[in-house]
C-alpha cells in the first residue's frame, strides 16, 4: 500500500487582479513555499529512464525553457521537493518509493520561477552516465532542512 506524503507548506499567496473584479483576470501573482530545496548540480534529466527495473529519474522542462539533452548550463537551477511516496508495508529503511517536485530557477534573492517538474525513484545506486549517486540519495524523511522561497 502506497501513501503520498506532502512536505511543502504554503506560507503566503499573493494575487494581483487586472481589474477590481476578484473573479476577473489575474495580472500577476506569487506563492511563498517552505520545503526542501537542492541545487540541481548542473544536471537536469530530460525524460531519462533506465530499463530493466533500474531506477527512473524523469525531469520535464517547460516548453519555453531551452536545455541541452542531459545538462543545464544554468547554475541557479534547483529541485524543490513537494512530496514523496512511501510503501507502508515495507520497513522504514525500504519504505521510500519516489520523490516529486518542481524544478525552479533563481530569479533574484529568494525569488524563483518554475521551469519544470520531476519524478525520481528513490535509490542509492550510482547513475551509470555520471558515476554519481542520485540527487536525493541521502534524503532523510525524518530529518531534512527547509527553506522558504517565493515562486513568481
Amino acid at each position: 500500500m502506497y501513501e503520498e506524503v506532502w512536505i511543502a507548506d504554503v506560507a503566503e499567496i499573493h494575487i494581483a487582479h487586472a481589474s477590481n473584479c476578484n473573479m476577473g483576470r489575474v495580472a500577476n501573482g506569487s506563492i511563498r513555499l517552505s520545503s526542501h530545496l537542492r541545487p540541481s548540480g548542473g544536471l537536469v534529466w530530460t525524460d531519462y529512464t533506465e530499463q530493466g527495473g533500474d531506477p527512473c529519474f524523469n525531469d520535464w522542462m517547460d516548453e519555453h525553457v531551452e536545455y541541452s539533452c542531459t545538462t543545464s548550463a544554468a547554475e541557479d537551477t534547483f529541485h524543490l521537493l513537494l512530496g514523496y511516496r512511501v510503501d507502508r508495508q515495507g520497513t522504514m529503511s525500504q519504505a521510500m518509493v519516489s520523490l516529486q517536485g518542481l524544478i525552479v530557477q533563481r530569479v533574484e534573492g529568494e525569488r524563483y520561477r518554475r521551469v519544470g517538474a520531476f519524478l525520481h525513484d528513490w535509490s542509492l545506486k550510482k547513475i551509470e552516465q555520471t558515476g554519481k549517486p542520485p540527487l536525493f540519495a541521502d534524503f532523510d524523511i525524518r530529518n531534512f532542512s527547509r527553506q522558504e522561497i517565493t515562486l513568481i
